[in-house]
């Protein structure tokens, strides 16, 4: 995933909320989810490669320890052991009523950490894309909307409408000044927003 794929991804789960509820729900999910799943060996099992009895053997899972099971499928547990993971058979696993096992405890900074190293890079892809679209709207503004049909009749409107006078020193006016932009739709500015002024009075403005 890219980096624009990335930021409209988070952009997308924001319909949920604010992005950054949603980055903490992204945090907080996997941690909740792994904390409901904790089990407790009733006795001393084989932790097999595979979900079947005569698979290989990776390690024996002592009675009384804690695991984290991952998935239960046909009587197979997979299951994760400070960081190892295996299968073991589901009927000699029973709920823990601690909701979090050691070896959660030990992973969990993990989980929390890696996510949040993503809260810093999606402000700044934010402000990345929003600079972006600025200086873009930028560009269309001064090299193709200020040369177009439309933004002449526009303007010749504004100083017939004036009488061609600096609204602010009352010398002719040349130029065209806006009190606000349309930021996000060019060139759809109404006419109040704009005025006849002169290039001095325009270069004062925009000081």
């Amino acid at each position: 995933m890219n980096i624009l794929s990335f930021s409209n991804f988070i952009r997308s789960l924001s319909v949920f909320g604010h992005p950054v509820y949603c980055l903490v729900l992204l945090i907080l999910l996997p941690i909740m989810l792994m904390a409901n799943n904790v089990y407790i060996a009733t006795t001393d099992i084989h932790v097999r490669i595979r979900p079947e009895k005569e698979s290989a053997i990776l390690f024996i899972l002592h009675r009384d320890e804690q695991v984290d099971v991952i998935s239960t499928q046909n009587y197979w547990s997979k299951i994760r052991y400070y960081g190892r993971t295996g299968y073991v058979h589901s009927r000699f696993l029973i709920k823990s009523e601690n909701t979090e096992s050691q070896n959660s405890k030990d992973n969990n900074w993990l989980l929390l950490i890696i996510p949040l190293l993503f809260i810093p890079i999606y402000f700044l892809i934010k402000q990345w894309l929003f600079n972006k679209q600025r200086i873009k709207r930028r560009n269309y503004y001064r090299n193709v909307y200020l040369k177009s049909e439309e933004w002449q009749r526009k303007r010749h409107v504004v100083l017939e409408r004036d009488n061609r006078t600096c609204v602010y020193c009352g010398n002719p006016a040349t130029q065209i000044h806006h009190l606000r932009y349309a930021k996000y739709n060019i060139g759809k500015e109404p006419i109040d927003w704009l005025v006849s002024i002169c290039k001095s009075c325009h270069e004062d403005q925009h000081k």
